[in-house]
């Protein structure tokens, strides 16, 4: 190394231009030889590939070993999803901001990406819709009833070709694991609000059937990543009993776990309630207008019906999901030899482990090691609020609009308060009632899309798209409630030490 910048100093004195390069040289030449392998691997793409997205961190060892908080998303580009194409501002999706608020490790996103802002439905299941849309345009109906004639959705609404949650998963199983593994892992399952786009203008009694199976075979995929994180050579595997600290695997061979935060291995999940997708902008400017007499009128009333019932079978599978038992050795391809080799840990006597001997958790283990077969993984789902949100923000407006204040302190709420909007109705994107600005779109063409000049005022970024103000309070509230129902708190902002007081408090009580 001395020798080569001993090389540049010499010939880079002729010329500023040489001296630039020369200086530019240098950096990469040092960057080569002390970049860290973990940070090298992810630069250059090697076994992450183009869905992995890592959060910083200023300690490289604890990228090169791994561990820490991982969220892995399936789902669709809704409306806190955030759109990087069609003008929008929100470069972020709720997930992301999520992933900030618990201060994670790795962001893996398996949510397709859309381009422009008019509807383009990701499905759960697109084989369901296209098999029921199939089965319906194939009725014969009496031209004298032409309520029964549903020819037109082939047009106005086609089944969809991204990636449905079948297509994500298998994509995610895959994947090659990372080098080292992550200690635990929040699963998001973002769903249900093109759903109701697509399936509020079949027959209601249709529809529910469809509505029902989706919400099925989104469970049936969760415990499949569930089964498939219990093996250590899955992308699905967390391994949370290879970083835990020694006093909990004295615990662990005592048979005196307690269920509390750090001691327990949890397999987490958040389902966000689906928002009713006709309550925005988009629906009343963009929604097509079906031919007589079938109405968009009905078509609302089914899409808030059937977001209801998506919410009430999501509630019911949740109940039923973790009350599973565990995985026995003739129902699945996860072997208990596969699970007690996933879950061998060593243990010096006592837990002190000696500091010539301290090496990363995933280099080679003590010889005399005792192993160990940890409990399953307990099931934990949390189906966070997202309407709570959405609609009290636009209460807020309306009641401030009318001046009134209810008991609850609606409608007086400060301009600081990340509920209050000027615009809870029109989107940013259809600019100011004063003036518009002509924003051009990144293909060079003549589309352009007006845009406010305050978008923080704004409820709605596009016709079906939060603006990044509203996307951000939505992940602050969605990482409050994880933190309370899913044990999360030790990655949140809040001071370790105080965490774990509280939780022996809880116990307590």
């Amino acid at each position: 190394m001395r020798s080569v910048v001993g090389f540049m100093s010499a010939r880079v004195y002729r010329g500023r231009l040489k001296l630039i390069i020369g200086l530019v040289l240098l950096i990469n030449v040092i960057a080569m030889f002390t970049l860290p392998e973990r940070l090298s691997s992810v630069a250059l793409g090697d076994a992450a590939g183009p869905l992995l997205r890592w959060h910083g961190t200023d300690n490289a060892e604890t990228e090169v070993r791994g561990g820490g908080l991982r969220i892995v998303v399936f789902g669709a580009p809704d409306l806190a999803m955030g759109r990087e194409n069609g003008g929008s501002n929100t470069r972020k999706s709720w997930t992301e901001y999520l992933c900030d608020e618990l201060r994670c490790s790795t962001h893996h996103s398996l949510v397709p990406s859309i381009e422009g802002s008019r509807p383009d439905p990701v499905l759960l299941s697109n084989s369901a819709y296209k098999d029921t849309l199939e089965n319906l345009l194939a009725q014969e109906f009496d031209e004298k009833a032409p309520g029964l004639n549903y020819t037109y959705l082939a047009q106005q609404y086609p089944a969809p070709t991204y990636d449905d949650l079948d297509a994500q998963v298998t994509k995610f199983l895959e994947t090659p694991p990372p080098k080292n593994a992550p200690k635990e892992t929040v699963w998001v399952f973002n769903f249900g609000f093109w759903d109701a786009w697509l399936l509020s203008a079949l027959p209601r009694e249709v529809a529910e059937g469809v509505i029902d199976f989706m919400v099925l075979r989104m469970f049936q995929q969760i415990e499949v990543l569930y089964r498939n994180s219990l093996v250590d050579s899955s992308i699905a595997f967390s391994d949370f009993w290879g970083y835990v600290e020694p006093e909990v695997i004295e615990k662990l061979k005592d048979n005196q776990l307690r269920d509390v935060r750090g001691e327990r291995e949890t397999f987490r999940v958040i389902i966000p309630r689906v928002v009713d997708v006709s309550i925005t902008p988009g629906w009343e400017s963009m929604r097509p207008h079906p031919p007589p007499p079938h109405t968009r009128a009905v078509q609302m009333t089914n899409a808030a019906y059937l977001t209801n019932r998506w919410n009430e079978a999501v509630e019911s599978h949740i109940v039923e999901w973790e009350k599973l038992p565990n995985p026995e050795t003739n129902e699945t391809v996860i072997m208990e030899s596969d699970r007690a080799e996933a879950r061998k840990r060593d243990a010096l006597p006592n837990g002190v482990q000696s500091e010539g001997s301290k090496k990363p958790q995933n280099e080679e283990r003590v010889a005399d090691a005792e192993p160990l077969l940890a409990p399953f993984p307990r099931r934990k789902a949390l189906h966070y609020d997202a309407p709570y949100f959405v609609l009290e923000a636009m209460v807020e407006r309306q009641l401030r609009n009318a001046d009134i204040t209810d008991e609850t302190g609606r409608g007086s709420r400060p301009p600081s308060d990340p509920l209050r909007f000027d615009e809870v109705w029109r989107p940013c994107s259809e600019g100011d009632l004063e003036s518009k600005q002509r924003i051009f779109s990144d293909r060079g063409t003549d589309n352009w899309q007006a845009a406010c000049a305050s978008p923080e005022n704004y409820l709605w970024e596009t016709g079906f798209t939060l603006t990044d103000k509203a996307t951000r309070e939505l992940a602050r509230l969605a990482a409050e409630e994880a933190n309370s129902r899913l044990y999360l708190e030790e990655h949140s902002n809040v001071d370790m030490a105080a965490v774990k007081r509280s939780w022996r408090i809880n116990l307590a009580l």
